[in-house]
């Protein structure tokens, strides 16, 4: 009888241990208002090719439109996100065989932007 309450003991823990690890990833409350209060907004970028497979390892820039680069990095999974202050924004995303995507998208105060961009399938 012991086992099962200690079994249920450390998935309590494990599970509180891999929601608490989780909720990292994504903005807390306080950061969305801190966030709301500069004058920024979330941006959400996403990379994946045609069928729906995920694309890791591109290159993007993001410039405002003035034509500053803001951004220059390599996405290394098929999610980036960004705070961004509220304005108008080109992004250039790059895959290693060099396919280009570009995307014009605005930012709002406070509010959340999600952009996919689809590659085509490598060969």
């Amino acid at each position: 009888m012991k086992i099962h309450h200690w079994g249920a003991l450390l998935f309590a823990l494990f599970a509180g241990l891999t929601f608490n690890q989780g909720a990292a990833l994504w903005p807390q409350p306080a950061a969305q208002d801190a966030a709301q209060a500069e004058g920024h907004g979330t941006t959400r970028l996403v990379f994946y090719q045609a069928g729906g497979a995920w694309r890791s390892s591109v290159d993007v820039q993001v410039r405002d439109a003035a034509g500053r680069s803001l951004v220059d990095t390599v996405a290394r999974g098929p999610w980036l996100v960004l705070q961004l202050p509220a304005g108008d924004y080109v992004v250039d995303a790059r895959q290693q065989q060099g396919t280009l995507q570009r995307a014009w998208f605005r930012v709002v105060d406070g509010q959340q932007r999600d952009l996919a961009l689809q590659f085509s399938a490598s060969h």
